[in-house]
């Protein structure tokens, strides 16, 4: 590996500038839009869905048990008798063991996807991702509808759709490497920022939105999100293509490789590529950072879970929360962040790492603050904490810009899937984790029942602490060499 000052992409075609920024534009806009109506979809989707397995579950449990009053439950129950530790118990198992299968899934088709992408495209990686998630609901909706056929740990064999596209980490691996091939490097990490705001506008609209249409029926929101994530699929097919493969990288036919040597040089190329990046110290640790900080991002899901059980909450108004959350997002990540990032840059005449270094260490210390928090005693505390760890989740939107620093441009696609791979290792260790101390804790009862987020906080202290042992204060890049030398 060798080091070399940032440069241009020496394989891009030569643009009029004033083309090269409306197309910069264009893809971007429709990347945000695509990010929009997903997350709307999400939202809408995400919420209802675990009511809907919740009742499903307290219709099993009270149907040869009697709730207060000693009378039997044959039709409808009320959502208060769902948060009985029986019922929670079982519904956290469900869906931890969903999620683990899910990022197994990701885990094991990430690499492939990576490299599919440098070969067949960006979009088409990104459509198929999209049609499996599609694909995968529908199959967990059917389950739930017909839970009469169908138990409800059938709703785990939706992990086999995501053979088809690579699991639902792929998407944004594939939106940030298609920004990354468009933005040039000092503005990506404030539009990283702003695609990130997309997402959050999206989680201040589909909560509340989803919570009001709860109460007409759990079914409605989520026929929409599910009808929504289909058209967000078509869509993506809309956006330009940003790789343009570079011969070098693949056997010419003269060669005589046949189709099945060729592939296997790609993917042990691609392995290479990523094995390589461990020679940096910088992105080890920036790695480290990231998994850690992933393992306490998945619990956005789990947070719902956690207020309305320990609270006693409905999780129609822990949507109304969730809302709220957003629009504290959106502030941050629309104007604070940005003009922090432009005064930092352009005032203070920081380089790009070492601004984009000082905004991660600030946000990972914040997250980590933020987790220790979510872990008190009263609803204020756990609800400031909340808001705290999405003021520093930012910490990972800026851990993908820095680690571009520290790839040539050829291999950011490589990087961007082994982040991914994190990212999906996380979310295996997250699930089980997380379902274990939160039945633990049930279990000891009292304040104990913020066991999950104190081991949350020390994970997020070990991710700020790797941050602020990166020393790296040059605008130079870390090349990997394509001849494959490790």
């Amino acid at each position: 590996m060798t080091t070399r000052p940032m440069s241009a992409r020496e394989d891009e075609p030569l643009l009029n500038p004033n083309a090269r920024s409306y197309r910069t534009r264009s893809v971007i806009i429709l990347v945000a839009l695509v990010i929009v109506i997903t997350s709307v979809a999400g939202g809408l989707i995400g919420l209802p869905f675990v009511r809907l397995i919740e009742d499903a579950i307290c219709q099993e449990h009270y149907a040869s048990r009697p709730v207060e009053g000693g009378l039997f439950i044959t039709s409808d129950v009320d959502e208060a008798h769902c948060k009985v530790d029986a019922v929670q118990a079982r519904l956290a198992y469900i869906l931890a063991i969903q999620e683990m299968l899910d990022a197994i899934a990701g885990f094991t088709f990430a690499l492939p996807y990576g490299l599919f992408a440098d070969r067949i495209g960006r979009t088409k990686v990104l459509a198929l991702s999209f049609l499996g998630i599609w694909l995968a609901g529908c199959w967990a909706g059917l389950v739930v509808w017909q839970r009469n056929l169908f138990p409800i740990w059938t709703i785990w064999f939706s992990t086999a759709f995501q053979a088809i596209g690579g699991g639902p980490g792929i998407p944004m691996t594939m939106i940030y490497t298609i920004i990354t091939d468009v933005q040039v490097e000092a503005e990506r990490t404030n539009t990283f920022f702003y695609v990130s705001v997309c997402g959050m506008i999206a989680d201040l609209i589909a909560p509340t939105l989803a919570a009001s249409l709860m109460a007409v029926s759990p079914w409605l929101p989520f026929t929409i999100g599910i009808s929504a994530m289909a058209f967000a699929m078509l869509l993506t097919l809309s956006i330009p293509e940003t790789y343009h493969a570079r011969t070098s990288l693949t056997p010419s036919p003269s060669e005589g490789s046949s189709n099945a040597q060729t592939k296997l040089y790609g993917l042990l190329h691609h392995l290479n590529q990523i094995l390589a990046m461990f020679k940096s110290r910088s992105l080890c640790l920036i790695f480290v950072s990231f998994v850690g900080e992933q393992l306490i991002l998945k619990n956005s899901g789990f947070a719902m879970r956690y207020v309305s059980k320990r609270f006693s909450w409905p999780l129609s108004r822990f949507g109304y929360f969730m809302s709220a959350r957003a629009l504290v997002g959106i502030l941050i990540y629309l104007l604070i962040l940005p003009r922090i990032s432009s005064f930092l840059q352009h005032r203070m005449l920081f380089s790009p790492l070492r601004k984009d270094l000082l905004l991660a260490r600030t946000m990972g210390t914040i997250l980590a603050i933020g987790l220790f928090l979510a872990a008190g005693p009263t609803l204020g505390c756990v609800l400031s904490g909340l808001l705290l760890v999405t003021i520093g989740s930012s910490s990972t939107t800026i851990c993908r810009s820095i680690a571009a620093h520290f790839v040539d441009s050829r291999h950011v696609a490589s990087m961007y899937t082994f982040l991914n791979l994190l990212n999906t290792a996380g979310a295996i260790l997250a699930s089980p984790l997380l379902a274990s101390t939160f039945v633990l804790g049930m279990r000891w009862g009292g304040d104990w029942q913020g066991l999950p987020y104190l081991c949350l906080g020390v994970l997020g202290t070990i991710s700020a602490i790797a941050l602020f042992l990166i020393r790296r204060g040059t605008g130079e890049v870390e090349e990997m060499e394509d001849d494959g030398e490790l």
